[in-house]
């Protein structure tokens, strides 16, 4: 037994020299990468594909709803607790709530997306909501269920956190400012960018309804603004049945293609309207349909 493990551990000179050689080699190969450093090499810049992303990231802080990043501000209000709708509450309402601003953001972003608080224990699966906060919130939450309680919660959210109240008929949506938006429940900074950017496409509101259909804006966010959402008459002027397009009568009014098509073909057959009730001659043409866009149109004389 002796002598089998002594052929294992008993070198001869050369053998001894081998292993010697071996553990040279083997602590250079190890040491190797800490003392050689390649030069660096300096990457190549392909100057057009370069200008060519820049030109795309212009094109697309032009786009509606796009917002510049922000530095994280967690900065805090002064907590203030009062009843509501976690669906409906602005940044600065939440924040008087005791959120972060940062966090608030986050919050609005979500409804903005399509989210939607369901029960008042949703406020745990916010990520970044701390325990104790949603603890103290819980028992302030009044989730509205159908549109009457919308409505009024909303009035009642207005006069909770906004120094006097709502204003006397509500704002005028074609020229309201951001802070007027934003002053409403449910709408934070970007939805209230992303309004008056598609305010600016269409050039000017003609129904309240049309507020409704900014990127974003979720139906039930829409019913607790609309009470307080108002238009001047003096800033929505009427289409000229006569002289619209097929395709500004697809954006103004929000016609399908047929029906917008079948308004111009009308008119080239049968020559020029002679007033609008002349629509009601159009099978297509409902009369639903027609209250919600008649008031919107005229006849021009030539």
């Amino acid at each position: 037994m002796q002598g089998f493990w002594k052929n294992y551990f008993v070198f001869n000179r050369k053998e001894r020299r081998a292993v010697i050689i071996l553990l040279i080699l083997l602590c250079c190969f190890i040491a190797l990468p800490y003392l050689y450093h390649p030069p660096a090499v300096k990457p190549f810049v392909n100057k057009d594909l370069q200008r060519f992303l820049e030109e795309r990231v212009k094109e697309k802080q032009d786009l509606p709803g796009y917002a510049q990043p922000e530095t994280v501000d967690n900065s805090k209000l002064p907590q203030k607790l009062f009843y509501f709708d976690p669906n409906m509450a602005t940044a600065h309402q939440w924040q008087l709530l005791g959120v972060r601003k940062s966090l608030s953001k986050t919050i609005l972003h979500y409804l903005e997306k399509g989210g939607r608080f369901r029960k008042a224990a949703d406020l745990y699966k916010i990520w970044g909501m701390q325990r104790e906060i949603a603890d103290e919130l819980i028992p302030y939450v009044r989730i509205a269920t159908n549109q009457f309680q919308q409505k009024t919660v909303a009035a009642k959210f207005y006069t909770q956190t906004k120094p006097g109240g709502l204003k006397a008929g509500g704002i005028d949506i074609n020229t309201a400012s951001a802070d007027d938006w934003k002053s409403l429940p449910g709408i934070g900074e970007v939805l209230a960018a992303r309004i008056i950017r598609y305010r600016q496409k269409m050039g000017v509101f003609r129904s309240v309804e049309q507020v409704g259909k900014t990127y974003g804006l979720t139906d039930t966010v829409f019913v607790a603004i609309k009470p307080f959402l108002r238009i001047d008459s003096a800033y929505s002027p009427r289409i000229d049945l006569n002289r619209v397009s097929a395709d500004r009568l697809q954006e103004l009014l929000y016609l399908s293609p047929g029906i917008a098509q079948s308004i111009v073909l009308y008119r080239k057959q049968q020559g020029a309207f002679e007033r609008v009730a002349d629509l009601k001659k159009l099978i297509l043409i409902s009369d639903t349909m027609y209250q919600r866009i008649s008031p919107l149109l005229e006849i021009k004389q030539p």
